[in-house]
């Protein structure tokens, strides 16, 4: 169905098929570890370009995402976050970087606004995300 080329600058693609929820759901999981490999390199800054009602092409704009966050045994920070389209996307984040996002947040979030819980209790079943 893919065939990367051998300077991993284009993809040929077939597709003829029917294809239920949890067919696409493979596919964009198999499409994105193509890209994943593919050159040039998905851009490591955002793109300027666009705005927040109409974002550039390469940005999927969700609001208010369903979100879990857990500290894994080394110590990393996995925040998952639930995409409509794509499914569930899982992001391993250094103790470093996360303590810059958490004082981002603390600085930018008015006092005294609470929150759902973001974190899983896999003891008991887990709390409702949000």
């Amino acid at each position: 169905m893919f065939k990367i080329s051998d300077d991993k600058l284009s993809m040929d693609v077939r597709i003829n098929a029917t294809l239920s929820p949890k067919d696409v759901e493979t596919l964009i999981a198999d499409l994105a570890g193509i890209r994943a490999n593919m050159l040039p390199a998905v851009p490591i800054q955002r793109s300027r370009r666009g705005s927040p009602a109409k974002p550039s092409p390469n940005v999927s704009l969700q609001r208010d995402p369903f979100a879990y966050v857990r500290v894994q045994k080394n110590g990393d920070i996995r925040f998952w976050f639930r995409h409509a389209g794509i499914g569930w996307l899982a992001y391993d984040v250094p103790v470093g970087k996360a303590q810059v996002v958490r004082d981002y947040l603390v600085a930018n979030t008015p006092a005294g606004h609470a929150g759902p819980t973001l974190f899983i209790d896999d003891t008991n079943g887990g709390n409702i995300p949000h």
